[in-house]
């Protein structure tokens, strides 16, 4: 009789834990349905602040202040086009950084990055005497661009700031520093 109320006792304990991980497994899962619409809405947001602008002074106007948002100085465009390796040269303390940045293009704004891609970035480098790069796309990189960029030799840094990771990124910006990117 003791053994029937031991197990019993002990069903009764697995089956309220079972129903407690239930409840905290549905709870997870709808806080990443709830982030992953925020940053929807979020993506959807940072497209439309680059979408009002009219010609690439204004869009380029809004990237440097989010680089200079990020910490990086002197700032620099260059000029805006398909072919082009970096975008931007600043410098974060005393490197020089290359920034290749894919959210000039409206149109193009959440596309992948290439392995191609972060191949002229490199080759920039290389050429620029640079080691130190970086890459922002509301998009993601690829995997075989992933692979890539874990295959460089050590002395070349290539940050990324894609995706959710952007998103956020901007968000937190807005946040913290409590300014807009651009000034109206």
């Amino acid at each position: 009789m003791t053994a029937f109320f031991v197990t019993a006792s002990l069903l009764i304990v697995f089956l309220i834990l079972d129903r407690i991980q239930k409840m905290l497994n549905r709870q997870r899962e709808l806080r990443n349905d709830e982030n992953a619409a925020r940053l929807e809405v979020l993506k959807i947001v940072a497209k439309e602040e680059l979408y009002r602008f009219q010609d690439a002074e204004a869009i380029s106007s809004w990237i440097t202040r989010l680089l200079q948002m990020l910490g990086y100085e002197n700032v620099k465009s260059e000029l805006f086009e398909e072919d082009s390796a970096f975008d931007y040269t600043c410098t974060r303390g005393n490197q020089t950084v290359y920034v290749a940045c894919k959210l000039w293009n409206v149109k193009k704004f959440d596309a992948d990055v290439t392995c191609a891609a972060v191949q002229k970035l490199v080759g920039a480098m290389v050429g620029g005497r640079t080691r130190k790069g970086l890459i922002i796309t509301a998009g993601s990189i690829t995997d075989e661009a992933r692979q890539y960029l874990e295959s460089l030799p050590v002395r070349y840094s290539i940050d990324v700031l894609d995706g959710a990771a952007l998103i956020n990124k901007l968000h937190e910006l807005r946040r913290i520093k409590l300014q807009p990117l651009v000034e109206i």
